[in-house]
Parts: structure tokens; C-alpha cells; sequence
């Protein structure tokens, strides 16, 4: 999994995210198994036929849905991040060659096009009616070895924000996903795509799943349709945290900040010149020397961590420009401006 501004999402696997989240008082689940059972059977037999696997070169597995009869397909952004070629199968086993036409990462969702030989069968989009606590909700998904199989489940949490990492107000269920079930439709018990899968975690209170919701997103996935690309705002560092604790223990003469391992080659952090932290030690482990930036401040707010630092950059649009506060490898303290800049996996798309 990948933290902090350029990381090396679940692309990997093709998969839902594993995160750890704050417990939160769960919704009491009053449906019998006959009934969840009942509806699910019925939902899962309509809408199966619209679901595919989506098959991306050289990672994985992922899950989607046709949204028209002429082959546009949504899943989760994450799903194809990144890939080189990317194959939709069909409930009916057909593979057909996939073309990323939109998407928005902040919003974890994307729209693919396939060319079919004849129209498909699509699901309806619920972008109207909010789920509601405990509401019946199915996801069809591709893991465990599974090919379009059912995943239901009951709503437990509403507007739901994990970390800056991760889409705003996700809905969280008792469904029980994995990876390979990313980018799925959830679907309500009228057979509508109410939200798209894409994050999985466990607290105190057990396991949920999380969905991306459609509510709202009517005119943005038309956009989606026709070419709109939305990227979260990147810095380009691999980020790290230097507490007060660590400076007492490594001994440094330093105020404690966000560091980073890496600044990624052509990105707004190294046209700004910003310098990757590295500590030398000694073979008995004691720190002989820093070389490298401390990240202090965003736009004159103090940062300690790597959440703090993301949540203030991805609340800025690409093209917008940050004010770094930095103290240097000399002990100076600047005063560094940044143009956010695109996702570089997409920035050539």
C-alpha cells in the first residue's frame, strides 16, 4: 500500500486497500439471514450479467460494470492506476480490449470503453437516493478466485472519512470483500449501482467494507464519459515522520516535521529542489550526521505528520501553488513555493 503523496497504491494487486480506521458505533443489523439471502439471490441473478473482471498488464485482478449498452465500463480509479494494458471479461466469458476514457482519482472512480460486438446488458446508476443505515447492499467481485460472484451485506456507517489518502464520505458495510473485488458495483435491493467498491479495514468493533457513493455524481460521470481527468494534487516526495521522540533518540539538533525518502524524478518537488532526508550512522547506531530537508509548514500550518501534510496539500486542485517551510541540511529556514502537479502514472494520459 502506498502512504503519503506518491505511493505506490494497491495497483500492485489490484485490490481493495487494508487500512486501519477509528472504531465508530456500529448500526444494529436487524434483517434475517432468509431475508438477506432472499434479496440477495434475487439482485445477484439481474445484475450479474452487467458485472466484469477486469484483467490490467502486468498487476491484476479488479472488478466493474457496464454503465451503457454501447461498452463504457465504471470501476475504482486504483483499479487501472498506472496500467500498461488493461482486459474486460464478461459474465459470458467474452475479452474484450479496454481504453481508459476519464476518471477522478480523488473520487477513487473511473470509465473505461470497450468495443462489444453486439449492445450489453447495463446496470442503472442510483445517483438520487442516499443509502440509509441499514440498508441491504450486494457487491459482485472478483476475489478469492471467484469469477462475478456475490458479496452482501448491510450498511453500517454513513459519510465515512478514513485519512486524506482515501475518497471523502465513503459508506461503510458488513460485506465481507477482498482483493480482486475493487471497483464492483454495490448494488441496493432495487438492483442499482449505489456506490463503486474500493477500501477494505478492520477496527476494534470487526471487518467493513467501504464503498465510493454515486449521490450527486449524475452530471460528474458524464463528464467522466466524455474525457474529464481529475488527478489528486502531487507534491512527488515518499513521505515520512520525524517526532520529537525520534529527535530525543537519534540525538539530532533538529525541530521535528514530515521528512521523506525519495523526491520522484520530474516532479514539482524536484523542479522546487527539495532534498530527501538521510541520517549516517555509526555501526553502534549512533546518528553522526543529516543531510537533507525537514518539511515544517504548508501554506504557514505546522505539520508533524504525513496525514497533516497531505490533508492541506489534497485540499488544493492541480495547477495550484503550496508554500513549503523547510529547514534545511545548514539549520536555514525557506520558504519554498510548489506547483501541485498530476499524478504522474496519469500525467501522460
Amino acid at each position: 500500500m502506498r502512504r503519503g503523496l506518491m505511493w505506490g497504491l494497491v495497483a500492485v494487486y489490484l485490490a481493495l486497500w487494508a487500512i486501519g480506521i477509528e472504531a465508530q458505533q456500529r448500526a444494529q443489523i436487524p434483517l434475517s439471514a432468509q431475508q438477506i439471502q432472499a434479496s440477495v439471490e434475487k439482485v445477484y441473478q439481474q445484475a450479474r450479467a452487467a458485472a466484469v473482471r477486469i484483467e490490467t498488464i502486468p498487476e491484476g485482478i479488479g472488478s466493474g460494470f457496464f454503465i451503457t449498452g454501447d461498452g463504457y465500463v465504471m470501476t475504482a480509479y486504483h483499479v487501472v492506476e498506472g496500467a500498461e494494458l488493461l482486459n474486460v471479461r464478461t459474465a459470458g466469458g467474452a475479452l474484450l480490449r479496454a481504453e481508459v476514457v476519464g476518471y477522478d482519482e480523488p473520487r477513487d472512480l473511473a470509465i473505461l470503453k470497450v468495443q462489444p460486438n453486439r449492445p450489453v446488458t447495463f446496470l442503472e446508476l442510483e445517483t438520487q437516493r442516499a443509502l440509509q443505515l441499514r440498508d441491504l447492499v450486494l457487491c459482485i467481485g472478483n476475489s478469492r478466485g471467484d469469477f462475478l460472484a456475490p458479496r452482501p451485506g448491510v450498511v453500517t456507517q454513513l459519510d465515512r472519512n478514513l485519512s486524506p489518502f482515501f475518497p471523502a464520505g465513503l459508506v461503510a458495510s458488513t460485506m465481507r470483500l477482498a482483493p480482486g473485488d475493487s471497483g464492483g458495483p454495490i448494488l441496493n435491493d432495487q438492483g442499482k449501482v449505489v456506490a463503486v467498491a474500493v477500501a477494505i479495514g478492520r477496527d476494534e468493533n470487526g471487518f467493513s467494507s467501504y464503498g465510493a457513493p454515486l449521490v450527486g455524481l449524475e452530471k460528474r460521470i458524464g463528464e467522466l464519459k466524455t474525457g474529464a481527468k481529475r488527478s489528486w494534487p502531487y507534491v512527488g516526495l515518499n513521505l515520512a515522520e520525524l517526532s520529537a521522540q525520534d529527535i530525543q533518540e537519534l540525538g539530532l539538533d533538529v525541530p521535528p516535521g514530515v521528512i521523506f525518502s525519495r523526491v520522484l524524478p520530474g516532479s514539482a518537488a524536484e523542479r522546487a529542489g527539495l532534498e530527501p532526508t538521510t541520517l549516517a550512522f555509526t555501526r553502534d547506531g549512533q546518528v553522526v550526521g543529516r543531510v537533507g530537508d525537514i518539511i515544517l509548514e504548508v501554506d504557514g500550518h505546522r505539520v508533524f505528520t504525513a496525514n497533516e501534510f497531505a490533508a492541506l496539500v489534497r485540499a488544493k486542485e492541480v495547477g495550484d501553488t503550496v508554500t513549503l517551510t523547510v529547514w534545511r541540511t545548514s539549520g536555514k529556514v525557506e520558504h519554498i513555493p510548489i506547483v501541485l502537479g498530476p499524478n504522474p502514472s496519469q500525467a501522460s494520459r
